[in-house]
């Protein structure tokens, strides 16, 4: 995983005339990963993020701070979305996410689990302790 540290989104896209600033906190960079991004939008009123049902990723929207309006793609019902609240899209699944006033949202990509249960098996590989260091019954000792 390639990580970025945190603070303010700072790629400026304008699209339609609204403003929508963006930052990758977390991007997948191994490849054996359900995770393929971690990102941290800043949307001004009437930004949007959307869901594209090709992409075949499942999408978390999480509200940090202001409101946005969620569009279901499958039916145009509408639901609001507030500060700390999050919305999660399926593969597949479209919907669009519009920011009410100045709206910061991290976003999560993921692989579906009919994918993910095709990785392989994978472990943590950390060598052991060298023997200069202190195991918990010497510390115990002390």
């Amino acid at each position: 995983m390639i990580v970025t540290e945190r603070g303010a989104a700072t790629t400026v896209i304008v699209h339609d005339g609204a403003v929508r600033r963006w930052r990758s906190v977390a991007r997948r960079g191994m490849l054996f990963s359900e995770c393929e991004s971690i990102d941290h939008v800043v949307l001004e009123d009437g930004g949007t993020l959307s869901a594209d049902p090709e992409d075949r990723t499942e999408t978390l929207w999480y509200v940090v701070s202001g409101r946005a309006c969620f569009r279901n793609g499958t039916d145009d019902t509408v639901h609001p979305v507030p500060a700390e609240h999050a919305v999660l899209l399926p593969t597949g699944v479209p919907g669009l996410l519009s920011a009410a006033g100045t709206c910061e949202v991290i976003v999560v990509t993921c692989v579906p689990d009919s994918v993910a249960r095709r990785l392989p098996h994978r472990a943590p590989s950390l060598s052991a302790p060298t023997s200069d260091v202190p195991d918990a019954d010497t510390c115990q000792a002390h």
